[in-house]
């Protein structure tokens, strides 16, 4: 563990810091990389970016600047001879102020009993004086913002507003379909349907012994996308097979026409094919 007080600065000069004082956990908690940011320690006011033994690039001005700033600061606020940076009563810094003593959150308005929190802010079950572990997540496994390690909030969407399956609340796509075949568009107009979609198996011929199928319409006025088999024969013998053919989807530029075929409804259609033939082939062994 690092010393008493880490933090990270980005060449733009932003702090980041975390009540555990580990670099190491800063890093992993806010997604920064070793090459654009700068690691200080210490509770001194000349505390400077120091570079890791496996960086090239020396700190920018920004981040000198800002790394001064914010140790000027803390040394105000540990000595007793300037304000308390509001930045010090956020969950963040509450390791600062353990250091202090305070006895009153202005989030809270009311007094905090720290006693059973180490240095790090943390007690014995490992979590912050606000319920937060180390990396930023309470006893039910969500952060600040209310989403899990995974990026799902309770309800199973995600930052952008989108479910497991990538549905919003409203039950649409990333295109704008809905989960009932996506028959019908955002606007309530309806779009091509499933069972519009037709397979050709060997669109493509044969070449380097894969075969190449097309799903579309009989319609040049609408695009269609390609896809291909992994062996020479339209079959697929294993559940790995079949996600091999499903990912391998590649819409066809040169008929693309409107209104387009959204990817979720031409992957609905050659999913149903390909589960249908891997049950044939289960059947047949």
């Amino acid at each position: 563990m690092c010393d008493f007080h880490s933090i990270i600065v980005t060449a733009a000069g932003k702090i980041f810091h975390l009540p555990c004082n580990s670099h190491v956990k800063i890093r992993k908690y806010f997604g920064l990389s070793d090459d654009n940011s700068w690691e200080c320690e210490g509770a001194t006011d000349d505390v400077r970016p120091q570079k890791r033994w496996d960086q090239q690039k020396e700190p920018t001005g920004a981040a000198i600047r800002a790394c001064a700033k914010h140790y000027e600061s803390l040394c105000a606020a540990l000595s007793g001879s300037g304000d308390i940076a509001e930045i010090f009563f956020t969950w963040r810094y509450s390791d600062v102020r353990k250091r202090l003593n305070l006895v009153c959150d202005p989030s809270q308005n009311g007094p905090i009993d720290y006693a059973g929190f180490d240095l790090d802010g943390m007690n014995a079950a490992g979590f912050d004086i606000k319920g937060y572990d180390s990396d930023g997540y309470d006893r039910d496994g969500y952060d600040i913002d209310g989403y899990d390690r995974d990026g799902y909030d309770i309800d199973g969407y995600d930052r952008a507003g989108y479910d497991y399956d990538g549905y919003d609340r409203d039950g649409y796509d990333y295109d704008g379909y809905d989960r009932d075949g996506y028959e019908y568009d955002r606007d309530g107009n309806e779009t091509l349907r499933l069972q519009d979609l037709w397979v050709d198996l060997f669109q493509g011929g044969l070449e380097n012994g894969q075969a190449f199928g097309y799903i579309g319409t009989d319609s040049d006025e609408f695009c269609g996308w390609f896809f291909d088999w992994p062996t020479g024969r339209p079959v697929v013998t294993t559940d790995k097979e079949l996600e091999a053919v499903v990912d391998s989807l590649n819409v066809d530029e040169t008929k693309r026409r409107l209104p387009a075929i959204p990817r979720g409804l031409a992957e609905q259609k050659l999913r149903t094919l390909l589960a249908a033939n891997l049950r044939r082939h289960r059947m047949s062994i």
